[in-house]
Formats: C-alpha cells, sequence, structure tokens
C-alpha cells in the first residue's frame, strides 16, 4: 500500500519541487527531497523497531514533540528560504497558470 501511495505521490511532488525551485536550485532540491524520503524511512524503521521494547504513549509524545518543534521554527526558516528560492505556490495559482498556458498553446478558432 505504501508502495502505491509512493507511486501516486512521488511524480507529482518532483514536479512541484522542481516547480516552485528556481531552475539553479532544482537539482538540489529534489537531492534532498530524496535524502529527506531515505532519512524518513530510515528513522520510521528505528521508531517501528523501538515500538517492540517501549510503550506506545512515549513514541506518540516523542513524534507530537516534534511536530511542534516544527511548527515553531517554520516561521522562522520561512525568510531564509523564501531567499534560497522557494516561491510560495498555491494549487489554485498553479491550476490558474496551467489553464492560461493551455489557452495561449492551442490552436482553437
Amino acid at each position: 500500500m505504501i508502495t502505491l501511495a509512493e507511486l501516486f505521490i512521488g511524480p507529482t511532488a518532483l514536479s512541484t519541487i522542481t516547480r516552485v525551485m528556481l531552475r539553479a536550485h532544482s537539482g538540489l532540491s529534489v537531492g534532498l527531497f530524496y535524502l529527506a524520503l531515505g532519512v524518513g524511512g530510515f528513522l520510521s524503521g528505528q521508531i517501528g523497531a523501538s515500538a517492540a521494547t517501549f510503550r506506545y504513549a512515549p513514541i506518540f509524545a516523542a513524534l507530537t514533540g516534534v511536530c511542534a518543534a516544527t511548527a515553531v521554527i517554520y516561521p522562522v526558516i520561512r525568510s531564509p528560504l523564501a531567499r534560497f528560492g522557494v516561491q510560495r505556490v498555491s494549487a489554485y495559482s498553479a491550476s490558474i497558470r496551467a489553464m492560461s498556458a493551455a489557452q495561449t498553446s492551442s490552436s482553437w478558432p
């Protein structure tokens, strides 16, 4: 089931990454995406292995702490990410761009 999800999400994520980043950094950002996938897979295996020795409550508390820390850190690193080239693209604005590009390139009379 996870493999099927990765097959659906992978191309969409890579397309979004290359569209949002500057062209000079798109290769680096795709590499970081794959690095994050690898580290996430390794960490999920370690968390699953530790679930056999620990109870579930400390594991979920640690995951909640990581999520809370990420929520606190993200506003701090948002402006350096903007300088690195990450642009804010919403699904609505991306669909509007795609529709306008399709209208200009079509040969409708």
